[in-house]
């Protein structure tokens, strides 16, 4: 496939006609024109088809690719992989908003960069509220360099996919996302942060959008897609005690979410046993026995007492390191 483009842009979509041309115009108003656009549906039934023929009109580095049926995020993702051109690809969900300088400025600092062990670059995002417009936090990419360790932990990519620029290499390297219903992307950054460096462009280049959707209403494709990426990497997991008990203190938060109380409190003796010093994992286990209410409660009064820093981003129980 002859390349005729530095970037080739990813926007998988699924009913979402009036974010996905949001999401669309935000790519098309970018300072760094050298792309394509490939827009991915994934069945939709809605609209979705006539937003990219309106907006495709004298743009032929648009590219339309249509699902026969619907399959997931991940998929739609790999379609667009297969489908692109260029040696550099980025990704943007069809809720989320690139700042027009987001694609420049990643690749210039890419560009800047004279090792080849780097294999992703991403960005800072804006959490908005929807609903208001209004901005609920700033989050700083603060995790670069060989930070599978970090990964281990939590997802640490800021905004998801929506921030990422990846070289085409590493997917020859690692593999396309993995069919999941959840966590399909921190299983990529998982298997690319082994085997290449990530940087970041520390600054706020990302509209993330907080839909409640955007963490599954079904707790049971939560759970099973946190116990498969436990699985998967349980190897290197189990060789690192304090890590894996940091993991098993998240899942335990999870559970507390879903209100599945008695199996939060096995996850955090679990994570005591591990790692007996920590006292986050004391805290937890003793609220587990107040019950769901109040740990709900001490978990909101947590984000706000952190929200109340001026400057500094808040820090979700289930993201504290």
């Amino acid at each position: 496939m002859k390349c005729m483009y530095r970037v080739s842009v990813i926007i998988p979509t699924f009913n979402r006609s009036l974010l996905l041309q949001r999401a669309m115009e935000s790519v098309l108003n970018q300072t760094w024109k050298d792309f394509e656009l490939i827009v991915v549906d994934d069945a939709s039934y809605d609209d979705t088809r006539e937003t990219v023929k309106r907006l495709s009109q004298n743009r032929p580095f648009i590219k339309y690719i249509r699902h026969k049926e619907n399959l997931d995020v991940g998929e739609a993702r790999n379609t667009g992989i297969k489908s692109s051109s260029a040696p550099l690809i980025a990704f943007l969900d069809d809720d989320d908003e690139w700042l027009p300088s987001k694609l420049e400025k990643q690749m210039r600092y890419l560009e800047s960069l004279s090792d080849p062990r780097v294999g992703m670059v991403y960005t800072g995002a804006v959490w908005i509220n929807p609903k208001t417009g209004k901005k609920l936090i700033h989050q700083r990419p603060n995790h670069t360099g060989w930070i599978y360790e970090d990964l281990l932990k939590r997802n640490v990519i800021v905004a998801g996919a929506s921030s990422c620029l990846i070289k085409r290499r590493c997917f020859a390297k690692i593999g396309y996302f993995k069919p999941r219903q959840c966590y399909e992307d921190w299983d990529l950054w998982l298997r690319l942060a082994k085997e290449f460096k990530i940087e970041a462009v520390d600054e706020f280049l990302v509209k993330y959008y907080q839909y409640p959707l955007h963490f599954s209403q079904n707790a049971a494709k939560n759970i099973v897609a946190r116990n498969e990426i436990f699985k998967t990497f349980f190897v290197d997991l189990n060789k690192r005690p304090s890590i894996m008990a940091h993991f098993i203190y998240d899942t335990g938060l999870l559970y507390c979410r879903f209100n599945y109380m008695n199996l939060a409190k096995r996850c955090f003796r679990k994570a005591l046993k591990l790692d007996s010093k920590k006292r986050r994992y004391k805290i937890a286990l003793l609220l587990c026995f107040f019950g769901f209410r109040v740990f709900n409660f001490m978990t909101k009064l947590n984000i706000f007492l952190n929200s109340l820093h001026f400057g500094k981003r808040i820090r979700f129980v289930a993201n504290e390191s």
